[in-house]
């Protein structure tokens, strides 16, 4: 009689302990939810705010290749002597060249000979509309060009000079690429050795017009993490900006730290329940 008394009193005591149990897993569950929404949010506003600030950086290589351009196109009546001795014609650009309707050299100004090779191969893909792009000038080298058709089928070539980038403030890295990802420019320069293009760098796909402004959480070179947003801009070059995420980390922490302690209480409430409950149903 007194073994089966005490067998349901330990089975009556039991089912507090089984709903305290469901009752902190649902809790638990709830927890977790929350917590993977905000480090979602987290990455999300982080990698959105580098992207646009990508773009902005964008649209302004884009108003320096457009203002290039335009100087060319005012250039385009001109006889040929006279728009290759026009190299201050613009402050973006650093060389010009023009070619005659044969593609040969009909004048090169003070353009060094050194600057030929990419000023003819940016000259052969020039169309009515114009192009624009990069070149390589050897060694790894690739700089910004232009070229377009002259109403008399000439063909004036240049080289852009890229605008100050410093638009965004401090603490932030600015990188362009060519459309296939060859480094035209970083500043400030990486410590670390870099691989032959941004994607294979930083281990991300190559950017793309068609997939707009994005934003990533990597490893830098220098063995640094960061967030990196990037953005295609008209002209085909391609913006990245680099921003060190130390800061961004240690409030995800803080709020990581709030989540957990906010765990933590009800499970120890909840142990502590149980123990109280196990004493209470073994006397």
């Amino acid at each position: 009689m007194t073994s089966a008394h005490d067998s349901e009193v330990r089975s009556a005591g039991q089912w507090p302990i089984a709903i305290t149990l469901v009752l902190c897993s649902l809790f638990a569950a709830v927890v977790a939810l929350m917590v993977k929404r905000e480090y979602e949010n987290y990455r999300f506003d982080a990698t959105e705010k580098a992207a646009l600030e990508a773009r902005i950086i964008a649209e302004h290589v884009d108003g320096t290749m457009l203002s290039a351009r335009a100087s060319l196109d005012a250039l385009s009546n001109l006889s040929s002597e006279t728009i290759a001795s026009l190299s201050n014609v613009s402050p973006n650009i650093e060389a010009i060249v023009v070619f005659d309707t044969s593609g040969l050299i009909a004048a090169q100004g003070a353009t060094p000979d050194a600057d030929l090779p990419p000023l003819t191969a940016a000259a052969q893909l020039a169309t009515a509309e114009g192009w624009t792009g990069a070149v390589g000038r050897g060694g790894g080298q690739f700089s910004p060009s232009l070229a377009i058709k002259t109403p008399d089928n000439r063909v004036i070539s240049a080289l852009i000079i890229l605008p100050d980038t410093n638009l965004l403030g401090p603490n932030r890295r600015i990188i362009i690429t060519e459309p296939n990802g060859k480094f035209l420019s970083i500043k400030p320069e990486f410590k670390g050795g870099l691989k032959d293009t941004a994607a294979a760098t930083f281990n991300i796909a190559q950017a793309d017009r068609a997939t707009g402004p994005a934003g990533f959480f990597v490893t830098d070179p220098d063995r640094a993490k960061i967030v990196l947003g990037s953005a295609v801009s008209e002209s085909g070059l391609v913006v990245y900006v680099a921003k060190d995420r130390s800061a961004i980390d240690i409030a995800w922490y803080r709020t990581a730290i709030m989540f957990a302690l906010l765990f933590l209480g009800p499970m120890l409430a909840a142990a502590g329940i149980w123990f109280i409950i196990r004493g209470q149903s073994e006397r």
